[in-house]
């Protein structure tokens, strides 16, 4: 479903059983999980909300194979949408607890495309983190935060996603995938 020009909501984005491979992938309590988030807003580490397991090297699309996977995968729906073709470039996440509010940012410059997952499987739309965009004619476009859900936008546009609010225990879990897209050289240019 388009919303706004070149904003796209997909609903249930990935069949269940992959959505929740992702959703226990990032589950932090228990089950001797060893990823950590970790979130830097300075321009310097320019590494905001990065998945890594600790001690481990990465590169800028992180060391995490199951969102790899996934973000491979979503290109290919991207695609279909944007009717351009791309490339994973970058792999985001993104944690929230009540009281913990998020500032606008970018993701990336112009021709690139961000796909955000809902990520969180149980989530009562009541506890708020609803996601919003600000589009170049300067309108403000919300979406509530429902699991599995996901948008496609262009990734230069300013975006935040909304803490829960204090009725909320879980955590508010997105996936940032960002894809640039492939320009044809010329001339072996």
């Amino acid at each position: 479903m388009r919303y706004a020009d070149n904003i796209f909501q997909i609903r249930n984005v990935l069949p269940n059983d992959n959505f929740l491979e992702i959703a226990e992938e990032l589950n932090m309590i228990g089950n001797g999980n060893q990823w950590r988030f970790t979130k830097s807003d300075s321009e310097e580490a320019n590494n905001r909300g990065w998945l890594f397991k600790p001690l481990g090297e990465f590169d800028n699309i992180g060391d995490n194979l199951v969102l790899i996977k996934y973000g491979t995968y979503l290109q290919y729906v991207c695609q279909k949408y944007v009717k351009k073709r791309l490339y994973l470039h970058r792999v985001n996440t993104n944690l929230q607890f009540f009281g913990q509010e998020s500032d606008f940012h970018d993701d990336a410059p112009k021709g690139s495309w961000t796909l955000n997952l809902f990520a969180q499987p149980y989530w009562d739309t009541v506890w708020g983190g609803q996601f919003v965009i600000q589009t170049e004619d300067g309108d403000y476009f919300y979406y509530p935060y429902i699991p599995n859900n996901a948008l496609i936008f262009p990734g230069h546009l300013e975006h935040m996603g909304h803490a829960p609010n204090v009725r909320c225990k879980l955590p508010r879990i997105t996936v940032a995938f960002t894809y640039m897209e492939l320009t044809s050289q010329v001339n072996g240019v």
